[in-house]
């Protein structure tokens, strides 16, 4: 495709400014949302259930899909297959960096879409990673929490309709 001056096409940048926002006197200001590492709690399943049943009785729109759902998941429980066979107190370096990049993961598919963003705002999700440092043990009871959710996601059916 030809560049046009007064066109854009798919590989431009968009115009300068796009997306912010300004205050009364004009200075730019753009919302700042910082996810601070949060402890998962000791009673995680009832916290799982909770958070579906809060998402299930949303009127917020449509609750994460089974298979967004199933993918985040997954992220996770290839690191969990590695971690569950060891008995170090500390993750690998390996599982550290694939774990990392499962937050990225998770923050990147929360800003394309609404119903994850509310998901994983409700869930904690992005707090709860990152309070896991390196912790092998956390990072296990992590993955009891994701599966919890799913497990809770399907029982409460939230894709039929």
């Amino acid at each position: 495709m030809a560049y046009q001056p007064n066109s854009r096409s798919y590989y431009q940048s968009p115009p300068a400014g796009a997306g912010r926002r300004t205050d009364q006197q004009g200075k730019i200001t753009q919302k700042k949302k910082i996810i601070t590492p949060k402890p998962l709690p000791e009673n995680y399943v009832e916290e799982a259930e909770r958070v579906i049943e809060k998402i299930a009785g949303s009127d917020k729109g449509r609750p994460i899909s089974s298979s967004k759902l199933r993918n985040l998941f997954s992220l996770i429980i290839d690191i969990y297959h590695v971690e569950r066979l060891r008995a170090e107190k500390t993750m690998e370096a390996d599982s550290v960096f694939k774990l990392r990049n499962a937050q990225i993961r998770i923050l990147y598919e929360a800003g394309r879409e609404k119903s994850v963003e509310a998901f994983v705002s409700e869930s904690n999700l992005l707090s709860y990673l990152k309070d896991i440092q390196n912790d092998r043990e956390k990072f296990l009871k992590f993955t009891h929490y994701m599966e919890a959710l799913v497990a809770y996601h399907r029982f409460y059916h939230l894709n039929e309709g």
